[in-house]
């Protein structure tokens, strides 16, 4: 499954961008993680993620400004079909992804549009504009199995890992959700 993520500013597409998931929210139920990486500009998906969602995002009612979140599956026939899409940034790492690849701040430039202020990100004028991520970014959840933690490091021995947050959570009875 893919995810597009992006900002439109006064009914005007600036900023969109595809990712693709990797495993699943429900995959806490078999112990998996969840995450997310950014595509590459040559990956032949991205154009086709772009236009797919552009052409979701005519059909959506929506405000004049706002960070949207669209899941697509991409099937064996060489298909998209349409999941969900909704008019906010995507959870999870999803507006850290954003910041990293566009200094853009989804949150933020959201509630300086529908305020009418101005957007203090740096938007292009339109997204034909936006710059080409010259890098992936991506995150994981790790998420926790039945039991006790007894020990996680306050900082990620990982140098190239820019966000860090080890749960507080020290007990773990039962684990029912994904937000769990």
């Amino acid at each position: 499954m893919y995810h597009i993520d992006g900002f439109v500013e006064k009914n005007e597409l600036k900023l969109i961008w595809p990712s693709v998931y990797i495993n699943t929210c429900v995959g806490y139920k078999e112990s998996k993680f969840l995450g997310s990486y950014s595509l590459s500009p040559n990956n032949p998906l991205t154009p086709r993620l772009i236009e797919c969602v552009k052409k979701i995002l005519e059909a959506m009612d929506a405000p004049q400004s706002y960070s949207f979140h669209v899941e697509v599956w991409h099937t064996s026939t060489d298909k998209f079909v349409f999941c969900e899409a909704a008019s906010r940034t995507g959870g999870a790492g999803v507006a850290s992804v954003m910041l990293e690849l566009f200094e853009v701040n989804l949150n933020k430039a959201t509630v300086q549009a529908q305020c009418e202020d101005v957007v203090t990100s740096p938007l292009p004028p339109n997204y034909k504009q936006q710059a080409t991520p010259q890098f992936n970014v991506g995150w994981i959840v790790i998420y926790p199995k039945v039991g006790v933690v007894k020990s996680i490091p306050k900082e990620c021995p990982i140098t190239s890992v820019i966000d860090y947050e080890p749960t507080s959570k020290r007990e773990f009875l039962s684990i029912e959700h994904c937000t769990d």
